[in-house]
């Protein structure tokens, strides 16, 4: 049974068949992520302050401390009370100091 799109559209939902809702969905699904709508989300640019770490890294309030001060030092931007985070740097940070200090498990 060969459907048309464009007849579906006028039809109200209540009065379509199974198949014909499932064939309308397929195609907004293919419209969908051929304009590509499905983008995976980006992370923020720049994060302000201890609650911008906390959020990014979804770590408690001495944890994000322990990171501005530690490992993500040079991604931090830091005037008085001010603080300002480059994501994409703490995040190259993290994962390259992560990658270094590997727990290395011993054989027994």
């Amino acid at each position: 049974m060969s459907i048309s799109i464009q007849s579906l559209l006028s039809k109200p939902i209540s009065a379509m068949t199974g198949e014909e809702f499932l064939a309308i969905h397929k195609v907004s699904f293919d419209l969908e992520l051929l304009s590509g709508l499905k983008e995976a989300p980006r992370a923020p640019e720049f994060v302000k302050g201890l609650s911008g770490i906390m959020s990014v890294f979804q770590v408690s309030r001495s944890k994000a401390i322990e990171l501005k001060n530690g490992i993500i030092k040079d991604a931090v931007q830091q005037d008085k009370r001010t603080i300002i985070v480059d994501v994409e740097l703490a995040m190259k940070l993290f994962k390259n100091y992560s990658d270094r200090n590997k727990r290395k498990f011993l054989k027994k």
